[in-house]
């Protein structure tokens, strides 16, 4: 359970407080359009606009109180309840509000029981890593950047972070008769081959610790580039076997020597030509070489950033010394000092050379007061990782060339179990490698918008990612940056039959295991089983809707055999993997979820890329699923580009390096986004791999004052903050939220309020207000606990969460005095019904099977001018204003444009604006190509005329309906163009 209900309760508004709510009006700002929004869309199980209310702000402050009580931090149940109170009474009058996600699903079981991705690749602070300092724990590398092992035996640099308390498994692993525990995350990704069938011969797989089987599963080793290119220092020698066998006599000055005795022994008296040496014919039987004049630092453990020459001869002499290569070959140094070893361990790994973990045995010792038992420790080296010139006594040589011992390099998964233990949690982030190596050798994943950059490792991972987190409502964006990476190839088709799960889980298992056999890292079964899914029209208990019946995956399913048959032969491409993506997102969006929001980044200099929205069949049947845009350089050119959107809208523009740079533009650069790889599909936040965005609401239009805008900031802040105490069920999504903690408190309705308040007074609110959230950051973060947010504003377009206030969406100007506002809807859903019999026009989507599309006419009281009466210039600077006096995230912009006057300013503004915007994206304002748009402009008579046949819609009980919770972009709502 992500927030543990059960053992610390619920927080409860009381009865007598919401009793005079129940019977008072609601200001549904659009009247019948902004009921049947919120009844189709955001009412759960038939509730009333003040028990959604109720059921947001208890379910905020519950997952505020199991935290603190969690954690033993102070919580104040009155003084809770005093606050939430206010906080209802301003969401109940629409001064804030959660996103629509969080409208649908904050205070559900849903949330509290499966976490808040519809709103970790970690492991126990003890367990040890790999670093090019020695071995360490993560708990005590927290808040560092150290250099770390990783695939092909490289090192790289990679920050340690906590990732707050999470639960953990134990897992027991086993390798030449030893044992070693590990205690991580559920989630946490592992490299392991698999006896199985289907992952039989097909290398290392990535599995989560949850799915590691024993006797199955044996996991993926690593060691560092090794010495077989290396030298031994002789020097490094001499050190090494001082440190070994040579003594200290203190004094003022010490007088360091070593006593080689024996033949065998005196083979190392080379490595010390220049020392005096005196004969000791009495020190052994067999006689001994004093050797003196030895610094003092020889009798010292030497750094470990000497070179690794230095380092391979000091090896080399202390096992010359120390150590021992048995009659059957094995290699093994001895000592009564475990920290000697652990010492010759971290050697190891700087060197590459394999080592098995330090065993401990009870030995009598004739040296010892009644041969007292003492612990002596071996560590044994793996042969494959040494040479021959190792070894510097003739008969270790002669012994390891002559009896090879079997040696196994991996680890057999013993057993996975639950336990007791919820604690703080600790990861690595490695860019670009994804993984990096535990103790004794062990390659694990790291943890942390989605990238294709890394499918060459793991081809089927980021459209799995997005698969999964788009049926949890949760918009995805994602880049092309794997094109090149990964040649498709032929099938291998097993005899299995493969059952797909009812659930989310096994929708994705289907999509995986059908991406992985077109790269050879799985097999196409049989057949597809369908049987299990519940049947259409089937209750979705947990998450709410109806279930839509096995049609959407099995065409999924089927269009990605066909589409990926083509490719046989041919490499991964931008076309592809968008086209991957948005078949995907059409199955979700058929399969109950209403939007999939997908924004999809390219390279500006990719034609293929530029070029897919123009094939019309294909945006006809999945290409609607996504907005393009680019990656855009300031400083680039950007004629021909903007050509294409002068067209259609698209592509966009992103400029990841303003986003990386800066929070506002009116402040310095900081470079706290460094690591930003993109944004969310409406570019309201920018996002690191796998990161969701946190958003919130607020109206400034609905505030007299600045001081009451800042009560109701204090709200929203504070919902925000509170999302990101709840875990979600994606360890890599819980590994950058958590080091993160980014939130985006946003403003809608800008020009009503600047309309309202005027010019320069809206922009001091937004300069001040923004201060006034970085102060409550800093308090509220030091009370839970938890880091300050990354970046905490923005501004989102808001969508149809605006609707229900009445409010013009974001940083856009409504649309006319009179227009005629489009909604969809299930055609099974009865509003239709409703609508239909009030007068309401009701017809058939014409992109989508099983849609109907409802127009309410709206009338826009007090409008100064409509958003075609606003120059693009004029927007576009309302966004770039923004950016400056309130935005660090970004502020999400479809600028609206006239293709006949304007077209052709769009190269000359994006170079105006380039160095004062983070993304932007355009959307023609007639002739963009769409059937029914959301809004279409009417005139006063053909307003009156439609009223006139219409009648008050009754305030029945609706069911809900999942769409439009999650994109709230114009250019969203008009790609939404197929439901089947």
């Amino acid at each position: 359970m992500f927030v543990d209900v059960e053992q610390y309760g619920t927080f409860t508004l009381d009865s007598d407080f919401l009793e005079p709510y129940q019977d008072k009006p609601v200001d549904w700002g659009y009247g019948a359009l902004s009921w049947a929004t919120y009844k189709r869309t955001y009412s759960r199980d038939g509730e009333d606009w003040w028990e959604t209310c109720r059921r947001v702000i208890e379910g905020m402050f519950t997952v505020q109180r199991v935290h603190c009580l969690e954690r033993n931090l102070p919580w104040d149940d009155d003084k809770a309840t005093r606050f939430a109170e206010k906080a209802y009474d301003r969401l109940f009058h629409f001064k804030w509000t959660p996103p629509g996600r969080g409208l649908w699903m904050m205070g559900t079981d849903y949330i509290y029981e499966r976490g808040g991705a519809a709103l970790n690749n970690c492991f126990a602070g003890e367990t040890e890593i790999i670093t090019a300092e020695g071995t360490k724990t993560l708990e005590e590398c927290a808040g560092t950047t150290q250099t770390l092992l990783t695939r092909q035996g490289e090192w790289v640099e990679a920050p340690i972070r906590s990732f707050g308390e999470q639960e953990l498994r134990k897992v027991t692993l086993s390798r030449q008769g030893q044992t070693k525990v590990v205690y991580a995350t559920p989630d946490h990704r592992w490299f392991s081959t698999d006896r199985r069938q289907a992952h039989r011969d097909k290398g290392y797989v990535e599995f989560t610790t949850d799915e590691l089987r024993p006797g199955i599963h044996r996991l993926q080793y690593v060691f560092g580039n090794g010495i077989k290119s290396n030298t031994p220092s002789s020097f490094g020698i001499a050190h090494g076997i001082t440190y070994g066998d040579g003594t200290s006599v203190p004094g003022d000055r010490h007088a360091n020597h070593l006593m080689l005795c024996g033949p065998e022994n005196r083979q190392l008296a080379r490595y010390f030509e220049m020392c005096p040496k005196t004969e000791r014919p009495e020190a052994c039987e067999e006689g001994a070489l004093r050797i003196g004049g030895l610094p003092n630092f020889f009798r010292e453990r030497p750094s470990l950033d000497e070179t690794k020459s230095y380092l391979y001869g000091w090896l080399a002499g202390y096992f010359a010394a120390d150590g021992t290569c048995k009659s059957n070959g094995q290699v093994q140094f001895a000592s009564a000092s475990r920290e000697d070893l652990e010492f010759v361990r971290d050697v190891c790994y700087v060197l590459g050379i394999g080592t098995y973990s330090i065993c401990e045995e009870e030995c009598g010792s004739n040296l010892t007061e009644g041969d007292r038992q003492r612990s002596m420790y071996q560590l044994t080296l793996m042969r494959d990782t040494l040479d021959e010139d190792f070894f510097l006594i003739d008969e270790h040589r002669q012994r390891f060339r002559d009896n090879p011992v079997e040696q196994k390099q991996y680890w057999n998964v013993e057993a996975v179990e639950e336990t007791d233990r919820r604690e703080e949690v600790f990861c690595a982030t490695v860019e670009g490698k994804g993984a990096f190596a535990l103790a004794d050798n062990i390659l694990t994943g790291n943890c942390g918008f989605v990238s294709t950059k890394s499918i060459d490792e793991d081809f089927a991972s980021p459209f799995t990612w997005m698969f999964g987190m788009s049926m949890l409502g949760v918009g995805v964006g994602f880049d092309t940056r794997g094109k090149g990476e990964v040649r498709i190839q032929a099938p291998d088709r097993a005899s299995d039959t493969h059952v797909i799960g009812d659930s989310r889980e096994g929708w994705v298992e289907a999509l995986e295991r059908l991406l992985n056999a077109y790269v050879g890292d799985d097999t196409l079964p049989a057949e597809w089983d369908y049987s299990e899914i519940r049947p259409k029209g089937a209750p979705l208990e947990s998450f709410g809707g109806t279930a839509s019946g096995p049609d959407p995956l099995e065409k999924m399913l089927e269009t990605l055999e066909e589409m990926y048959d083509a490719y046989v032969g041919d490499q991964v491409d931008a076309q592809l993997i968008v086209d991957t993506m948005n078949i995907a997102g059409r199955c979700v969006v058929a399969g109950g979820i209403r939007r999939t929001a997908q924004i999809s980044f390219g390279d500006k200099d990719d034609e293929q890329f530029l070029d897919l929205k123009l094939d019309d069949e294909k945006v006809r049947e999945y290409r609607w699923a996504s907005n393009n845009s680019i990656f855009a350089d300031v400083g680039m050119d950007y004629s021909e580009i903007a050509e294409r959107t002068g067209v259609n809208g698209e592509p966009g523009y992103m400029w990841l390096e303003n986003a990386r740079k800066y929070g506002r533009m009116k402040d310095e650069p900081n470079w706290d986004d460094e690591q930003a790889e993109g944004g969310n599909p409406c570019l309201e936040q920018t996002l690191w791999d796998r990161e969701l965005c946190t958003l919130v609401e607020t109206y400034p239009a609905h505030h007299e004052s600045y001081e009451d805008f800042r009560e109701t900031l204090k709200i929203a802040y504070q919902y925000a903050k509170t999302v990101t105490l709840i875990g979600t069920h994606d360890a890599k999504t819980n590994a950058v939220m958590l080091r993160n903690r980014r939130i985006g408190c946003s403003m809608t309705g800008i020009v009503q309020a600047i309309n309202k308040h005027g010019y320069r007074e809206f922009f001091d609110w937004c300069d001040e207000g923004y201060d006034y959230i970085q102060n409550l950051d800093h308090k509220y973060s030091d009370w839970l606990c938890v880091p300050r947010s990354i970046k905490s504003t923005s501004v989102k377009p808001s969508g149809t969460v605006s609707i229900l206030a009445g409010s013009t969406p974001g940083v856009h100007w409504d649309h006319s005095p009179y227009y005629l506002r489009r909604v969809r809807v299930a055609a099974s859903h009865n509003l239709v019904e409703v609508a239909r019999g009030a007068g309401y026009p009701v017809e058939p989507d014409p992109y989508a099977d099983d849609t109907m599309v409802i127009g309410f006419p709206v009338e826009v009281e007090g409008i100064e001018r409509g958003k075609s009466e606003v120059s693009l210039r004029e927007k576009i600077d309302l966004a770039a204003r923004m950016q400056f006096y309130w935005s660090d995230n970004q502020v999400s912009c479809t600028a609206e444009f006239d293709p006949e006057t304007e077209a052709e300013e769009i190269p000359r503004i994006l170079e105006a604006y380039e160095d004062r915007l983070k993304g932007i994206s355009f959307l023609p304002m007639e002739d963009h190509g769409y059937e029914m748009p959301p809004y279409e402009e009417i005139s006063e008579d053909e307003y009156e005329e439609m009223m006139a046949g219409v009648d008050p819609i009754q305030e029945v009980d609706l069911e809900g309906d999942l769409e439009d919770k999650f994109c709230d972009g114009a250019a969203c709502e008009v790609d939404d163009v197929d439901g089947e």
